[in-house]
């Protein structure tokens, strides 16, 4: 079962919405649009569709956490003395920092290995950037190069990432809002008949041809949002 933090609330809302209200709508069954519910349970508690993208989060606290490196590194500390002047049990700090810190610390407290201290780090950033600073740093350690000049350019790369996959979803918001319109509109269109003028409709509901016609249409609309979910869910992460 996902916790609530890992359920893409708005994927959740938007098919509540769609499924048991396009149900009643096109077949005319209060049972069926009840089943409908239940079933977008069972895949909330079963399956990963509702799952919400984690990169976005994770790459922004990597970013945080090279941040207070940078701050450290940039004043003369070494890496590692800049991990042990990080005061975990600070609770102003974000707790995912706290958390990376204090278990980098108990490596070198214990004398560990610079190899076993980024594999926690990555442990807790589990990214590809994580990965790629992981082994640049290892590299800089093991020859002596300067350390802030690694979070200096990972940094840099990272934020020029984060620029464009601002703009990217700037673009996809647009195609995302035109999507659930597209995807509404025809339940708005279908209610507001059933309201004004329900004996027009009431022909698609009493025959046999009828419900054809509807389960048809209404398997053509779900295969119109299945689709456009598809297109509009791009992955940003690499």
């Amino acid at each position: 079962m996902l916790s609530l933090d890992e359920i893409n609330i708005k994927n959740v809302l938007l098919d509540v919405m769609f499924y048991p209200i396009g149900v009643k709508f096109f077949f005319d069954s209060t049972l069926l649009s009840i089943i409908a519910l239940l079933l977008i349970i069972i895949l909330l508690l079963k399956k990963k569709c509702y799952r919400s993208d984690s990169y976005a989060s994770t790459f922004n606290s990597f970013m945080e956490f090279l941040n207070h490196m940078n701050t450290y590194l940039s004043v003369g500390y070494s890496f590692k003395n800049a991990i042990m002047k990080f005061d975990a049990n600070d609770e102003s700090h974000p707790e995912h920092l706290c958390l990376s810190m204090k278990a980098m610390q108990n490596i070198i407290v214990f004398n560990g290995t610079d190899q076993k201290m980024f594999e926690v780090l990555y442990e807790h950033y589990p990214i590809k950037e994580t990965e790629s600073f992981q082994k640049l740093m290892l590299q800089a350690l093991l020859a002596g190069s300067q350390s802030s000049y690694i979070v200096n350019i990972t940094l840099d790369l990272l934020y020029l990432k984060s620029k464009t996959q601002s703009e990217v979803e700037l673009i996809l918001f647009q195609k995302k809002l035109e999507q659930m319109i597209l995807c509404m509109a025809p339940l708005g269109i279908i209610g507001f008949i059933k309201l004004t003028s329900s004996q027009y409709l009431s022909i698609l509901y009493t025959s046999i041809p009828g419900r054809l016609i509807m389960i048809f249409a209404f398997g053509i609309l779900i295969l119109m949002k299945i689709t456009s979910d598809h297109i509009v869910k791009i992955k940003l992460e690499g």
